[in-house]
C-alpha cells in the first residue's frame, strides 16, 4: 500500500523546500518513519527477502 499526501509545513527552514518521509509498518515493529530514500528502500528489500507483511506510504511535507 503507497499512501501520498501533500501539506506544507509552516516552519520550514527554507521556503519551498519539501521533505519526503517514508513510514514503514510491520506488525513485529510497529510504525517506522525514515527521512533517507536509500534506508527506507534497503528496509523494504530486506523485509520482502525475509518473507515479513509491511505497508509502506511516503509523505511529502
Amino acid at each position: 500500500m503507497v499512501m501520498f499526501e501533500v501539506s506544507h509545513c509552516i516552519d520550514s527552514d527554507e521556503p519551498g523546500k519539501m521533505k519526503t518521509f517514508y513510514m514503514i509498518k510491520t506488525e513485529e515493529t510497529g510504525e517506522i518513519v525514515l527521512k533517507k530514500r536509500r534506508i527506507a528502500k534497503a528496509l523494504r528489500r530486506w523485509l520482502r527477502e525475509n518473507g515479513v507483511d509491511y505497508s509502506s506510504a511516503f509523505y511529502i511535507s
